[in-house]
């Protein structure tokens, strides 16, 4: 019995099965590797935003009562976010501030793009020091929707991944922030909304 050796390429996906294509005419050449395991890196993007998820390439300084969108993308389809775990923000003389716990909501949580909508307290607003969003996410592999966590610890050191953005901010004087501060801020973002006293 006669056998030929052709390439062919195989697609593994992250349940185990693969696909197999790109079958040639071509002999094979002899290169062959066995490759017993392999890695893949998973990470996510953040930007500024508006409620719509477009991307503001040059946005405007944040004003006082103005709702601030920050849109958190995975680098790849099979990672979604799980969940959004911190997110605060700081700048010199305001300690970091945990936005959670504040006039926020994130939306697209186990999907692979998160938007989240908040109003930073009045206090960031003292003068123009550039604000600083930190936060991190939970990331988890899926195929087809199922998510493979014991995957997840094999594809990736970890499955906590963090972001930083800079905000530019408007400052208010002194008596229009005493007056924010009691007034009441709702976050609108897609249909739902926050009402918190900032």
């Amino acid at each position: 019995m006669l056998y030929q050796g052709q390439k062919i390429k195989a697609t593994f996906t992250a349940d185990g099965g693969f696909t197999v294509s790109g079958i040639t005419s071509v002999e094979f050449d002899g290169i062959n590797a066995a490759v017993d395991e392999d890695s893949k890196t998973f990470g996510i993007s953040a930007k500024r935003c508006d409620v719509n998820r477009n991307a503001l390439t040059s946005p405007p300084a944040l004003a006082v009562g103005t709702t601030l969108f920050i849109c958190i993308d995975s680098t790849d389809v099979n990672a979604v976010i799980q969940s959004v775990d911190t997110f605060g923000a700081e700048k010199s003389g305001v300690a970091l501030t945990n936005l959670l716990t504040g006039n926020t909501e994130v939306k697209g949580e186990g999907t692979d793009a998160v938007t989240i909508g908040t109003r930073p307290f009045v206090q960031f607003f003292a003068d123009t020091t550039p604000l600083e969003i930190r936060g991190t996410v939970t990331l988890e592999v899926t195929d087809n929707g199922v998510t493979r966590r014991h995957l997840v610890r094999i594809l990736q050191t970890g499955l906590s991944e963090e972001f930083e953005l800079e905000v530019e901010l408007e400052a208010v004087e002194e008596s229009s922030a005493n007056s924010a501060a009691f007034s009441t801020a709702a976050v609108a973002l897609s249909g739902g909304i926050i009402a918190a006293i900032m």
